[in-house]
């Protein structure tokens, strides 16, 4: 004669398992049907999205660490245009000026693309708040806002 069915709510059932008996219950004949392992399996997932509905979005890491490259390239290139190693500031200032060497530049093209950068990390901390991401703990907002270098030397 097979085991008798015995229907056990997922609720008690996750918590046996949680005790450590679910398994030895399991063993002990106790069979489950069909229906309720889909019950209990939703349960699961339903307890563990419960568990972390707190939790920031998966999307929220990517956007941290776009958010973190592009406050890291600002503070290089701040540093950069302080140091202003090719004298852009003073032989150089203006693009239709540009350093002869390729991938030099101008002070203005530097000017330029320190705020493109700024306009990027700015709405890519907007995307995170939109996506419900924590708000940046770091000092990527400082950099997002503030006025590139006026001169070598000076910041």
């Amino acid at each position: 004669m097979p085991a008798p069915l015995i229907l056990i709510p997922p609720a008690v059932e996750a918590l046996l398992w949680a005790l450590g008996i679910g398994a030895a219950a399991g063993t002990a004949g106790l069979a489950m049907s069909n229906a309720q392992q889909k019950a209990n399996a939703k349960f699961k997932a339903a307890a563990t999205t419960q568990a972390c509905s707190t939790c920031p979005p998966p999307e929220c890491k990517d956007n941290a660490e776009q958010r973190e490259k592009l406050r890291n390239q600002l503070k290089k290139r701040a540093q950069e245009m302080r140091e202003d190693k090719n004298n852009l500031f003073n032989d150089h200032y203006y693009e239709w000026q540009r350093h002869p060497t390729p991938g030099i530049g101008s002070w203005m093209g530097h000017v330029r693309q320190f705020q493109q950068k700024q306009k990027t990390i700015r709405d890519i901390i907007q995307i995170g708040e939109t996506l419900g991401c924590p708000e940046p703990d770091d000092d990527s907002w400082h950099w997002a806002t503030r006025p590139a270098p006026t001169q070598p030397g000076v910041y």
